[in-house]
């Protein structure tokens, strides 16, 4: 069992790495707007399945924010924020937590680290 989640992880950072480059030009704002909503969901992870999803997402959506305009990055987090007005501080706190723990993939990790970066340099 340990063998083939090893091989999937493996098959999925293969094609994550040929995805990230588009990740790093400008992503249209409902896009960022929907990415940014899919991940909060799942930080915490509360599965192996969120775990799973995050693995993927988290590095997207690294990308999407470090090479997103600030303008469209803060109208972004001010749409989400309206929508649940303690989303964005949650999130930053579940992102935080996240790559705190060793309990979570290096790459995931670090991955939310880069969120937490763009989100509070904004």
């Amino acid at each position: 069992e340990n063998d083939a989640l090893i091989s999937k992880i493996d098959a999925v950072s293969k094609i994550e790495s040929g995805l990230l480059p588009a990740y790093n030009r400008l992503v249209p704002r409902e896009r960022m707007t929907k990415l940014l909503k899919a991940v909060s969901q799942k930080v915490p992870p509360l599965s192996k399945a969120d775990e799973g999803d995050l693995f993927v997402r988290l590095p997207i959506l690294a990308a999407a924010l470090q090479s997103a305009v600030p303008s469209m990055l803060q109208g972004v987090l001010t749409e989400v924020n309206e929508d649940d007005k303690e989303l964005v501080p949650e999130f930053l706190q579940g992102l935080t937590d996240y790559a705190l723990s060793a309990e979570h993939p290096p790459s995931g990790r670090t991955a939310a680290a880069s969120c937490v970066h763009a989100i509070l340099k904004n």
